[in-house]
């Protein structure tokens, strides 16, 4: 029998929740980082042990700024990663917000990256040279000749990277080249022309090959660091901005800033396909932001779709 009391149901169990930090990931940068700090400082007194110098000796004191030069490299790459974290982070917020859909973060490619022709060459001609050096590569082919390509390749690197090669100076070098070939086999001196080229075969040893890959890789590792830095993230409604390494941010509206899509160079565009997103603010005292991007005409049509959205925040009945 029951009472006239209706009877209480059993409250549902509230859903366990998932036990936080239960099980931490290993911190291998931290470990990897601790590993190398106690080898820099255990190779002083190893090199007292192995060499039996005095620790006011020569060699002593080269290994002292040995050991201090690799924990000082250590703690600035430390400091360096842990600033370039906000510029994934930034990213990692946007997608977690619920009414984001639609979004583009710009930042700026270091325009450097038009010397990996150069790079990849140097390379691939280091290898052909010492291989050619021990017998194991065609004799038709010559280390002056590879080193004649590849000086040959830079200097036109270095001319597409300085200069703006727009449609009309392409459409003006082309026939003029051509022109000039014409007038030459006419007078009879084209094969006395083809045949100088001969002197721009130069042979470069194997070391100065991988010595001008490695500064080309240094110098784009650094611009790709700098842009970093250097980002904007569009999202419907508002961008942030960052510059510098020590800026916080900064929000502006969509309203307050104009996109501009620059393609000129054809050079740039069609054979490494890159171009530039040019962001232009309302306001006069802030100067434009340039941003060296692949695939520009794909990102400005993002940016453009990003723009047409109005994201409006849901608010819950619950809360109101």
């Amino acid at each position: 029998m029951t009472d006239g009391n209706p009877t209480e149901e059993p409250q549902a169990r509230p859903p366990e929740q998932p036990e936080r930090d239960a099980k931490k990931a290993t911190p291998w940068p931290w470990i990897l980082a601790a590993v190398v700090t106690v080898l820099a400082l255990a190779l002083v007194p190893a090199m007292r042990l192995m060499t039996g110098q005095d620790w006011t000796s020569d060699p002593m004191l080269a290994t002292y700024i040995l050991s201090g030069s690799i924990i000082a490299l250590e703690l600035a790459l430390i400091i360096l990663l842990k600033t370039a974290r906000t510029r994934y982070s930034v990213e990692r917020k946007i997608q977690a917000h619920r009414e984001v859909n639609e979004y583009v973060i710009l930042w700026d490619r270091p325009r450097w990256v038009l010397f990996t022709p150069s790079l990849v060459t140097g390379l691939l001609f280091g290898i052909c040279t010492i291989l050619a050096s021990r017998g194991l590569f065609p004799e038709a082919v010559t280390p002056r000749m590879l080193g004649g390509i590849w000086v040959v390749l830079c200097v036109l690197n270095v001319l597409v990277e300085q200069f703006h090669m727009s449609i009309k100076a392409v459409l003006i070098l082309v026939p003029t080249l051509g022109a000039l070939l014409l007038a030459l086999h006419l007078v009879g001196y084209a094969g006395k022309a083809v045949r100088l080229l001969r002197h721009a075969a130069v042979e470069v040893e194997p070391k100065l090959y991988f010595t001008a890959a490695f500064v080309i890789a240094l110098v784009i590792f650094i611009g790709w660091l700098h842009g970093l830095f250097h980002y904007m993230a569009i999202t419907p409604n508002v961008a942030d901005l960052q510059r510098g390494l020590t800026e916080t941010g900064r929000q502006i509206k969509n309203a307050d800033y104009d996109v501009d899509f620059d393609a000129t160079d054809v050079v740039e565009r069609w054979l490494f396909g890159f171009g530039r997103i040019i962001i232009s603010f309302r306001d006069p005292s802030r100067p434009p932001m340039v941003f060296f991007v692949p695939q520009a005409s794909v990102v400005d049509e993002r940016i453009r779709r990003v723009r047409s959205v109005t994201a409006i925040d849901r608010v819950d009945a619950e809360s109101a």
